[in-house]
């Protein structure tokens, strides 16, 4: 009984578990945020190996190198802000994103048109003529360079590799498709993640 003398309104069904609920992360987020914090050296790691830094500055330049650690510095921030179910954790995800996207759609229509660029290159070998200049956007010795003779074939060995079975016939003869592919599965998980903040963002702080 209140001491106006009127019974007390029951609380609106629900409001507790709300409340008690701000500032939870679901299971689904713990995970996923788990992972990228995990996957960060992973990719620091990955770029850091000489022959995928070659391949990187001849396709797509070192600007776009450069700006990956950025972007990746941002997801690296926005999973922290997530971890903590703070409201500027998931706007700086959806940022990061976003300009993820755009990074690996260049990345890609590029690395397309690089294996394109092989291809007319085997060509025009095979028809004893050199390729145009104005068709070589790219500069494709590094596939020949140091760095990419001193990955082992399937054997161990390095150098001359075996039969023949060099970078830049691995990159001709793969499926056109491969690069888009690995393009779309890369976004999958990073989406996924923003699903289900937006799920549960009445819990952000």
């Amino acid at each position: 009984m209140s001491r106006s003398g009127e019974p007390p309104q029951p609380a609106e069904a629900g409001s507790n578990d709300r409340a008690l609920k701000k500032g939870v992360r679901p299971i689904p987020l713990t995970i996923f945020c788990a992972l990228g914090f995990m996957s960060f050296p992973l990719y620091l790691s990955q770029y850091g190996a000489a022959h995928l830094r070659d391949m990187e500055f001849a396709i797509n330049g070192r600007e776009h190198f450069h700006w990956f650690f950025v972007i990746y510095g941002g997801f690296l921030v926005g999973y922290l802000g997530l971890w903590m179910m703070r409201r500027w954790g998931f706007n700086i995800f959806i940022l990061a994103v976003m300009a993820m996207t755009v990074h690996q759609f260049i990345g890609t229509k590029n690395m397309v048109d690089f294996r394109a660029q092989l291809i007319a290159e085997k060509a025009a070998v095979e028809a004893g003529h050199p390729l145009l200049p104005e068709l070589q956007r790219f500069d494709s010795s590094f596939l020949e360079g140091p760095a990419f003779q001193a990955i082992p074939d399937k054997d161990g060995r390095t150098g001359e590799w075996k039969k023949g079975e060099s970078q830049r016939e691995a990159i001709v003869s793969a499926p056109a498709h491969q690069p888009w592919l690995v393009f779309t599965l890369g976004l999958l998980p990073p989406l996924f993640v923003i699903f289900v903040a937006i799920l549960v963002r009445d819990r952000f702080r």
